[in-house]
């Protein structure tokens, strides 16, 4: 009774009941008190250790490694086993708003609004209901350059998923009702980006560094051609970009020969078709304000150079300079133990209280890249936010304390590294890189790479981006934002 007593004392008070166990019962009692199997042992005992004689297969400590295997018409399958209940699979496109120009503007947008509807062979219900009835969650993301369709779902249920994946990619019907809620729900998205104006402003950014054309090309459709995308645009589109050798099925947690097998049963029947070219991107520089009868009472400004592509020698540097840049919101900028050692957070938003925000940004591309600062101010100071801003990214090309440059470096291994613990990441991560490189760069190896940054290669890249034309983007009033051939002046 006593041994009970305590057992539910114990549990009433959150300690556990192990600290409880009498000292001179030889634990049997309290294991007979607690209603324990005699072969459990309680957190007061050290548990035992293997014999010292067995060894321990350090293999299993070893990472996943990623496999390829390439499809006789051209797809390509990528896959890691690291075990586990859990398995994510995707399906990667190499085609996005990049290769849209005037005449299929906004198919991307549609595409990823318009996946996992309705099929040849699916209603929409029905391709709603098989994707419940195996637990799985999918999701579909275009971007400027690919869009990807992907999913998780129990280990034993990821060939039903691809299925699932396949099904949506290769065969979609796109009804009119379909078509027309999708457009009502871009419709909205569109009206609630309005409410976000540094999202608008990173991508008018887009705009006025590549002239309108390849990666200037908006991501979003625009309002004016919600009423032009139809079902033969997207049909057509597809038939152009949709191609074997442009797309990648890669998975995470799965087998890669069941994965090789079931992808080339889906995928395999594909007719093999020369891919259309993609138009370089020429990053030029320029200027774009807009909102400027927008009801918002700050301005809100990028400014930016051009940055490196995903295949630049400089791409670790960048990222790291990046990190080091950092910045972020006025809110969190001040206070005692607040760990903000970001230059932006040191350097602006701790210097100068009118400032809002000021954050940095590195967009990279198969073939260009962009890199700069985005912050708010009120309308009046945006001339002397712009200045501030030209004097960060000079400074990126001067000194650095061994501090700040360590730290960076460890803050952007850690945030890959993290990233990398989502079986979804790990999947889009695989996808993305067959993509761009045609393998996957292992963890270890983008760590060694990050390593290796020092301050010189900082000030290397740093210099070469500011040799680039500027490009600015504006929202809301600007009326005190400096000319373009004023803005530029700073970067002489």
């Amino acid at each position: 009774m006593a041994g009970r007593f305590l057992a539910k004392r114990a549990f009433s008070t959150g300690i556990a009941p192990a600290v409880f166990k009498p000292k001179d019962s030889n634990g049997w009692l309290w294991k007979f008190a607690h209603a324990l199997n005699p072969t459990q042992i309680p957190l007061s005992e050290a548990f035992p250790l293997p014999p010292s004689n067995v060894e321990f297969d350090k293999s299993l400590l070893a990472p996943p490694k990623t496999t390829l295997t390439q499809l006789s018409n051209g797809v390509k399958v990528a896959s890691e086993d690291g075990g586990g209940h859990i398995g994510g699979v995707g399906v990667f496109v190499d085609a996005g708003s990049r290769l849209e120009g005037n005449q299929y503007m906004g198919a991307t947008h549609f595409l990823q609004h318009l996946a996992f509807k309705s099929t040849s062979s699916r209603s929409h219900l029905r391709l709603v209901r098989d994707i419940e009835n195996i637990g799985a969650n999918t999701t579909a993301v275009a971007s400027r350059e690919n869009i990807m369709y992907s999913g998780e779902a129990l280990r034993s249920k990821s060939a039903l998923l691809l299925e699932i994946l396949a099904d949506t990619v290769l065969d979609p019907k796109f009804s009119d009702e379909e078509l027309s809620a999708a457009r009502t729900q871009i419709k909205n998205e569109l009206d609630d980006l309005n409410k976000r104006p540094e999202a608008l402003v990173l991508e008018a950014i887009h705009t006025a560094a590549y002239a309108g054309q390849s990666l200037g090309s908006p991501l979003l459709c625009p309002p004016r051609k919600l009423a032009a995308v139809d079902a033969e645009t997207l049909l057509d589109f597809q038939a152009n970009y949709w191609t074997p050798s442009r797309i990648v099925i890669a998975g995470s947690g799965v087998n890669h020969d069941d994965l090789v097998k079931q992808a080339e049963a889906l995928f395999g029947s594909l007719p093999t078709k020369s891919a259309a070219a993609v138009p370089k991107a020429v990053y030029k520089g320029g200027e774009f304000r807009f909102g400027g009868d927008a009801e918002v009472e700050l301005t809100t400004v990028a400014v930016a150079l051009e940055g490196v592509s995903w295949s630049d020698s400089e791409l670790y540097a960048a990222c790291v300079l990046h990190t080091l840049m950092g910045g972020g919101g006025s809110f969190s900028a001040g206070g005692p133990g607040k760990g903000m050692h970001s230059r932006l957070y040191r350097n602006v938003l701790n210097q100068y209280h009118w400032v809002e925000s000021a954050t940095a940004f590195n967009t990279c591309y198969s073939d260009s890249g962009v890199f700069g600062i985005h912050g708010q101010c009120e309308p009046g100071q945006v001339g002397d936010i712009v200045k501030i801003f030209a004097e960060q990214l000079h400074s990126m090309a001067g000194t650095y304390t061994e501090e700040e440059v360590v730290r960076a470096k460890n803050q952007t291994k850690s945030a890959v590294l993290m990233n990398l613990e989502q079986r979804i990441v790990s999947v889009e991560d695989i996808g993305r890189q067959v993509l761009t490189y045609g393998q996957r760069h292992t963890a270890a190896h983008v760590s060694a790479n990050i390593d290796k940054v020092s301050a010189a290669d900082l000030q290397r890249v740093a210099k070469k981006m500011l040799k680039s034309p500027v490009s600015v983007a504006a929202h809301g009033d600007s009326f005190h934002l400096p000319r373009y051939d004023v803005v530029a002046a700073l970067f002489k």
